[in-house]
């Protein structure tokens, strides 16, 4: 299988993810698949994910919705 050549070659199983799989199939089957073929990876790996500043930006969507005010008007 293609994914199994990614972590040998050794990309991150997310970035394998994101490229690969997110078209072939839903993420949750591909994380079930994930979990029963390659356990130890799932539970041993660490993701450090390196920004150059103003690169990216993350929200975190839980709870409830940000207020937002127009500071213009």
């Amino acid at each position: 299988m293609a994914v199994e050549a990614e972590i040998v070659k050794g990309f991150e199983i997310k970035q394998i993810w994101e490229e690969c799989a997110a078209t072939a199939t839903s993420h949750s089957n591909f994380f079930k698949y994930m979990k029963k073929r390659f356990e130890l990876l799932l539970i041993e790996t660490v993701t450090l994910r390196q920004f150059n500043a103003g690169e990216h930006s993350e929200v975190d969507y839980a709870g409830d919705r940000i207020e937002w005010m127009d500071q213009r008007g």
